[in-house]
């Protein structure tokens, strides 16, 4: 087994998460070249043949899910996952688009098309209140949403150290509902999240594991709730897009996914 797979998959199976087909397909390609094809020595596994929710198989300590786009389906995939699996680590793989330096903020220089990012934290950029005063995040509002620091939840400690050399970018990863097709909407979502990138799935996944790992740490030893080793959580993100007004958005999404294939054979191979 490859060094970097039997640390992610120590404490139970490695779950790849992505959201579209075409996604999904560049991730199986990577594990294809990386020697996963799945249980049957005869028959390769093909996105087609990958259902939303549903978790494929490539090896005993491999797995894929395709959730579909969006936080509902994120959200509702993870949790399937992690009471089917008992996953130890799982890995958000997918696109996304880059958004616009804010003067000031902390954040380096964005990310070039097609160049990899790590999420140091998976941010929510848009649960809240928005009114004459700015933004109010909801655990400002007194409805906190989970066990993290409201809005973002940082990477897995112990997979920073391993996952950080894959990327070529580290920084936040915005979570939308609605992608940023104007300026002013990218520019606002840059300022309120301090993200150097944004995508529609990463801070859902997350939410679910943090939420199922402080259900796991209360429960009693041996009670029903008690679900074995907490899992950890990490989002990989290729830069296929910019953001800001339509007409001038510069698209790379096939290359992409050309990418993403490459990031996940040396994320499966190393």
């Amino acid at each position: 087994m490859p060094r970097l797979i039997s640390q992610l998959a120590s404490d139970g199976p490695l779950v790849l998460i992505a959201a579209a087909p075409l996604e999904v397909r560049a991730i199986l390609d990577g594990a294809r070249r990386a020697g996963f094809t799945g249980d049957d020595p005869g028959r390769s596994i093909e996105a087609e043949g990958v259902a939303d929710w549903r978790p494929v198989r490539l090896a005993h300590h491999l797995y894929v899910v395709r959730t579909g786009v969006g936080k509902v389906n994120a959200a509702a995939a993870a949790t399937l996952c992690l009471e089917r699996l008992r996953p130890g680590c799982l890995i958000n793989l997918g696109i996304c688009g880059v958004l616009p330096h804010v003067t000031g903020s902390a954040a380096g220089a964005p990310p070039a098309l097609l160049e990899t990012v790590l999420a140091s934290r998976s941010v929510y950029a848009d649960e809240g209140l928005l009114g004459p005063r700015g933004f109010q995040t909801t655990a400002q509002l007194g409805f906190p949403m989970g066990p993290f620091p409201d809005p973002a939840i940082p990477i897995s400690d112990s997979l920073e150290p391993l996952l950080r050399p894959l990327a070529q970018n580290y920084g936040g990863v915005a979570t939308v509902s609605t992608c940023s097709a104007t300026d002013g909407l990218a520019l606002e979502t840059a300022r309120r999240t301090g993200a150097i990138a944004e995508a529609m799935e990463g801070a859902a996944i997350a939410h679910v594991v943090a939420k199922f790992n402080e259900l796991q740490r209360a429960a009693p030893d041996g009670g029903p709730a008690a679900l074995g080793p907490l899992a950890r959580f990490a989002e990989f993100r290729v830069v296929s897009n910019t953001t800001g007004d339509r007409e001038r958005q510069q698209w790379r999404l096939k290359e992409s996914f050309g990418v993403l294939e490459q990031l996940t054979h040396r994320l499966l191979s190393t």
